[in-house]
């Protein structure tokens, strides 16, 4: 597991304050495992950060799973994530996602969403929105 420094740039501090905890999450990359609280792939070439470090991704197909909480995710364009764990926020243009809670807003514009609670907003232009109830043992 790469494990990347902490680095959080102005817009990103916003996010982080939403979440609880501030450990870092397991983020798996097309099988390559690295650590962090932010994850971005945005612009036409698909740059990849976590953390505010570059990440050299030589796939075109993107798949992701998170394992623990995330600050923000932003994702340009995916095959499909999913984390397992809480959000801060979430973005993506394209790509189906499967999460756990998100504390803020989920915002796409094509893919499948299915999530656990939301205590934000959904927007999505083309795809579906599951929400997964939780079984309660009584």
């Amino acid at each position: 597991m790469k494990i990347l420094p902490k680095v959080l740039t102005t817009s990103l501090l916003v996010a982080s304050m939403a979440t609880t905890g501030g450990a870092s999450a397991e983020i798996i990359i097309n099988g390559e495992s690295y650590e962090g609280q932010n994850l971005r792939i945005v612009g036409s070439n698909g740059s990849l950060t976590i953390d505010g470090n570059p990440i050299q991704i030589d796939d075109r197909i993107i798949n992701i799973q998170v394992n623990g909480d995330l600050d923000q995710l932003q994702v340009s364009t995916s095959n499909e994530i999913i984390v397992n764990g809480t959000v801060g926020f979430l973005e993506t243009k394209s790509g189906n996602v499967k999460t756990g809670d998100v504390l803020g807003d989920i915002v796409t514009q094509s893919g499948n969403v299915t999530t656990g609670a939301i205590s934000g907003n959904v927007k999505t232009m083309s795809g579906n929105i599951s929400y997964e109830v939780p079984v309660e043992n009584e």
